[in-house]
């Protein structure tokens, strides 16, 4: 639950097809064989010239089919090429549409249920940004009890207290939030930071926001993830916003104004949230 940020995420970059190879001797035989068995194909044996005919006719037209069908792949191979670079270069200019569907695709096998529902170009920074909310589990996430030992060495559970628990769920969604940062901008190369909204169910039909965040590039880069706190990362983004309560800093309810650009998502995700599929959140984080 908490070293979800020590996942590293490759760079995205231009993919390069490899060139089909030309056809070999073995390949030539091999549609040379397919030619022969079609063109015989309910000729009875007994029928020997035909056979022999057939035979003649597909060792001279098998070079030939098999360099058409190396020129139909040669061709499929480019067309898919210049798919990928025009998906590279819409990628390297930041175009919105292209880093929404790339970064959504990335985040499908997140251990929380994230989605890009935003990218574009901030009109007063010149910023280029994309922004992830995440569906993040409530504190009964967090076990009660923790594994320990006894004085003589035997392995046991002791319980924890409501701060322990809360500690642990702040620093457990916080590891989220770097993670699905550095994910967004490992994806969306053109982008300088990485806005991230994290609800959590609130009642049975509608969500609350307990994180707010932008998360610059520069405030990622070079930070080996074992080594730092991430609540303390997360909270020095900057607009940072957690609200921690009382005396066991219980993890609250964000406010938010209403005419915010979070109240709309907070409101479309409450009218979609109770058809999604939820996932369970008792269920083991990678890591």
């Amino acid at each position: 639950m908490t070293t979800l940020h020590f996942a590293t995420f490759p760079q995205s970059s231009r993919q390069v097809l490899p060139v089909p190879t030309g056809p070999d001797p073995a390949s030539v035989q091999a549609v040379g064989r397919e030619l022969y068995q079609s063109a015989t194909a309910g000729v009875p044996v007994w029928k020997r010239a035909l056979r022999k005919q057939a035979k003649t006719w597909a060792g001279q037209w098998a070079p030939i089919e098999a360099l058409r069908r190396h020129t139909g792949k040669v061709i499929a191979a480019q067309l898919e090429q210049w798919h990928l670079d025009e998906r590279w270069q819409a990628l390297q200019t930041h175009e919105p549409e292209t880093v929404i569907e790339a970064v959504d695709e990335a985040f499908a096998d997140n251990a929380s249920d994230s989605t890009c529902v935003d990218a574009g170009t901030d009109p007063d920074t010149g910023a280029r940004y994309v922004t992830a909310v995440v569906s993040y589990g409530g504190i009964d996430m967090v076990p009660e009890h923790r594994p320990d030992t006894t004085p003589g060495g035997k392995p046991t559970l002791r319980k924890r207290t409501k701060t322990d628990r809360n500690a642990l769920y702040a620093t457990a969604l916080a590891s989220t939030v770097l993670a699905t940062a550095k994910e967004a901008l490992a994806v969306a190369v053109a982008a300088t930071e990485a806005r991230v909204l994290v609800v959590r169910p609130h009642g049975t039909e509608t969500v609350e926001p307990v994180y707010a965040g932008m998360l610059r590039r520069e405030l990622l880069a070079d930070r080996e993830g074992r080594s730092l706190d991430p609540l303390d990362v997360v909270m020095s983004a900057e607009n940072a916003e957690m609200v921690r309560k009382g005396s066991t800093r219980e993890v609250v309810s964000l406010p938010v104004d209403a005419d915010s650009p979070a109240r709309a998502i907070l409101d479309a995700w409450s009218r979609t949230y109770d058809s999604r599929p939820q996932a369970d959140p008792c269920e083991p984080a990678d890591g």
